[in-house]
Order: structure tokens, then C-alpha cells, then sequence
């Protein structure tokens, strides 16, 4: 083997160990401090009643596939057969920190001039985009009264409900919402069905 690859097999060696080393300092310490964050949060609220943790999952903010270095986790609870989605939902509502805020209407209109225009012959009006959905099957707390944004997201977390194949669950996550002209809210229909 010449000095000339040599050489090159060294650079090469080198730039994956600087990359290596990158990813084991700032990734991981960056994933770390969200994930800690994000259960500091999550803290703050006592488990439901009968409630078992099933599942704990720590997972990258992704765009257009791409990773974001901005990471979340997200707690799953099996919650008792008997449960109904107005007394878990209320139980956490009962739970919220002072200075803290629930999502309203006022948070969906506020984002509707940031929502794309939807698609379709029937274009619904920007007072029925502004409102809040899945009202009995998710509670989205914000930190703040305003809101407020932490890397480009919200700073929260959304208690969601679910039930699929008669389990009950509930799970905690970063902070997602719906706004929409639609008042049903299916997930509540099965999870109290």
C-alpha cells in the first residue's frame, strides 16, 4: 500500500472518530436534556387511579424525514376497564399547575393563520377552523399561559386517550392538538363504548 492511501485511510479514520465523537456529545447529551425535560413535565401530574405503565418510548422530532435533533418521549398507561374519558380527562384537568394553561379555542385560532388553506370545493370558515378538537379525548397543557415555544414547538404535554381491541389507554406526550370544524370526537365514543 502506497504513503499516499495510507494517508487517506487515516483522514477518513479521523472523520469518522470527530463524527463519532460529535454524535456521542451533542446528540445524546441534546437527546437527554429533552427526554428529562419532557418527564420533568410529565411529573407534575400524579398517575391515574389503576392506571399500569405499558410503555415507554424516546423517539426524534422528524420534518420531511429528516431528524430535527429535537427528541420527545412518550409514556403509554393501561387504564382500568371501567374507566370514562370525562373522569380521567377531568382527573388530570383537576391536575394542572398554576401558571399553567389548558389548549381552548382561542390556541386553535390563534394558529389558524399558520394552518394551510384546506383542499376541496367547500372551504370552511376561519371560525370553524378555530375550534378545538377531540375535546373528551385529549387535554393539551401548555407551561405558560401564552404558549410559549421551546425549539420551535410547543412546551407541554397532551394527555390522549384511546382504546383498541377493549383496552384502555392513556398516553402522555409532547404537546399536538387538533383544530377543525369537527365536533365528534370519535376516540372518546370507542373509549367510553
Amino acid at each position: 500500500m502506497s504513503k499516499s492511501a495510507v494517508a487517506k485511510s487515516a483522514v477518513v479514520v479521523a472523520i469518522i472518530a470527530v463524527l463519532g465523537l460529535w454524535w456521542v456529545l451533542v446528540r445524546d447529551r441534546a437527546r437527554d436534556e429533552d427526554v428529562a425535560h419532557q418527564r420533568a413535565i410529565f411529573d407534575r401530574f400524579a398517575v391515574y387511579p389503576g392506571a399500569n405503565k405499558v410503555d415507554e418510548e424516546t423517539f426524534e422530532l422528524k420534518a420531511d424525514g429528516r431528524g430535527l435533533g429535537i427528541y420527545s418521549v412518550r409514556v403509554v398507561y393501561q387504564l382500568p376497564p371501567e374507566a370514562k374519558s370525562f373522569d380521567v380527562i377531568e382527573f388530570y384537568r383537576a391536575q394542572i399547575p398554576a401558571g399553567w394553561a389548558e389548549a381552548s379555542d382561542a390556541t386553535c385560532a390563534a394558529a389558524v393563520p399558520n394552518l394551510p388553506a384546506p383542499s376541496g370545493a367547500v372551504q370552511p370558515s376561519a371560525a370553524d377552523l378555530g375550534t378545538l378538537m377531540f375535546r373528551r379525548s385529549q387535554l393539551t397543557v401548555f407551561t405558560s399561559t401564552t404558549g410559549t415555544r421551546m425549539n420551535g414547538r410547543y412546551d407541554g404535554v397532551t394527555i390522549e386517550l384511546s382504546s383498541t381491541a377493549g383496552a384502555k389507554t392513556l398516553a402522555m406526550d409532547g404537546v399536538h392538538f387538533g383544530c377543525g370544524s369537527d365536533t365528534s370526537d370519535a376516540p372518546a365514543d370507542r373509549f367510553d363504548g
